[in-house]
């Protein structure tokens, strides 16, 4: 309800007709920080992953009539991508189009980052290849209750000195769980966080 929302933010009745309500910052221009009020946004996504998960348990019962994935998902890891970035001090948007070539947010200052998600459910452990343009890589492994086990977060400069030091090493890897280990791409050449909260 427009109207009513209107007059829970406002304490009145617009003055005119309302077809959308947006709020803006202006933070970028004035030097100064805007903070977003998250309730909502992880209510919903809390909401979606349960029901995932029941989907995913009837999937299994079913699964003539209930497979495939869908794209909620990549939102989300861009959503949880978002909130460890902000935790850095780091402030990004969303690409200009969903389409955007290897990379999925970017910075304020200009950095591309690209963001890939493997969850519980995937067997294989792995997701689509890394692909340029990208400054920065961020890989989030979800647990089977889609909770954060661990985030990866790797720069261009020390992608190019993995791929220096291990010569057969691709320039697009297929993305892997295993990059998040001891031995991988994020445990040898960049940085990994366990039991990251985002909601």
């Amino acid at each position: 309800d427009i109207i009513a929302d209107y007059v829970k933010v406002f304490g009145k009745s617009p003055e005119c007709d309302v077809g959308a309500i947006a709020f803006m910052t202006n933070a970028e221009h004035t030097g100064t920080t805007a903070v977003a009020m998250y309730d909502d946004i992880s209510i919903v996504i809390k909401a979606y992953l349960k029901a995932r998960k029941d989907y995913i348990r009837l999937a299994g019962k079913f699964p003539e009539l209930l497979k495939g994935n869908d794209n909620i998902m990549g939102s989300i890891g861009e959503y949880i991508a978002i909130r460890y970035l902000e935790g850095r001090g780091i402030r990004v948007n969303k690409a200009a189009t969903k389409s955007e070539p290897g990379y999925d947010l970017i910075t304020t200052t200009g950095r591309k980052v690209s963001v890939k998600m493997i969850t519980g459910e995937n067997e294989l452990g792995r997701t689509t290849r890394l692909k340029d343009p990208w400054d920065d890589f961020i890989l989030i492994e979800l647990d089977n209750d889609y909770k954060v086990k661990k985030i990866g977060y790797l720069n261009r400069t020390n992608f190019e000195r993995a791929r220096k030091e291990n010569p057969s090493w691709s320039r697009s890897p297929v993305v892997k769980r295993t990059m998040l280990g001891p031995n991988g791409l994020f445990g040898k050449y960049g940085e990994v966080v366990n039991n990251f909260k985002y909601l």
